[in-house]
């Protein structure tokens, strides 16, 4: 999954359901598991694991202690593992927040510009070259790093 969808996946979650899932999907990779081996394992219906997994069913405790022994890791360990991907997921949030703010000022400082500095089209026609070569530069360098 990518970090968008894992992010929205996660926050359409009780934060102790998310840090579950998040840590068995981390513990199904380093196992090299599929979901259908981890429900065999684990004594479980596929479509009922497919189902806690996607965030569909909330699992009992009875189930979720399947689901976690099955994999061999202590519980402790898949959870920190569920808590780390959650801790990456909103700073990442956090990120994206702060890098659309910057744009937005951005934006808004260009603006001005050229609102001070263009009296007819013609000016107007002249800025608008200029900022998209600057951009073109901006992702030309950007590139190169």
């Amino acid at each position: 999954m990518s970090i968008t969808s894992d992010r929205a996946f996660a926050s359409s979650l009780e934060p102790y359901q998310a840090r579950l899932i998040l840590g068995l999907r981390r513990a199904l990779y380093e196992l090299g598991w599929t979901q259908a081996q981890h429900s065999r394992r684990a004594g479980l219906h596929e479509t009922y694991v497919s189902k806690i997994m996607n965030g569909i069913k909330t699992p009992s405790q009875s189930v979720e202690d399947k689901l976690v022994s099955a994999t061999g890791f202590p519980a402790s360990q898949v959870m920190q593992w569920g808590e780390e991907r959650l801790e990456a997921l909103t700073r990442e949030k956090e990120r994206d927040v702060f890098q659309r703010l910057e744009t937005e000022r951005m934006v808004e400082a260009c603006l001005a510009v050229i609102r001070a500095e263009a009296t007819t089209e013609r000016d107007l026609l002249r800025l608008r070259d200029e900022v998209q070569a600057r951009l073109e530069e901006e992702g030309a360098g950007e590139e190169t790093r």
